[in-house]
C-alpha cells in the first residue's frame, strides 16, 4: 500500500477532527493514522513554501 502525507494547519484539532470525520463519513473504515504537533511559528509551512519552485503541475 502506498504511503501518503498530508499536512495540515488547523486552529483546532477537535474542529478539524470533527471537520475529516464528516467528510468521510460515506467511506468504510479507512487505515489513517493522525499526529499533531504545535507549530506557532508556522515553520512546517515555511519550510515547505520555500521549496514550492520544486512542485509539480
Amino acid at each position: 500500500m502506498e504511503k501518503k502525507i498530508w499536512v495540515f494547519y488547523t486552529r483546532t484539532v477537535r474542529v478539524f477532527g470533527e471537520r475529516l470525520n464528516e467528510a468521510l463519513s460515506s467511506f468504510a473504515l479507512l487505515p489513517i493514522s493522525i499526529y499533531t504537533e504545535v507549530d506557532p511559528d508556522w515553520e512546517e509551512y515555511k519550510d515547505m513554501y520555500d521549496m514550492k519552485q520544486w512542485a509539480v503541475d
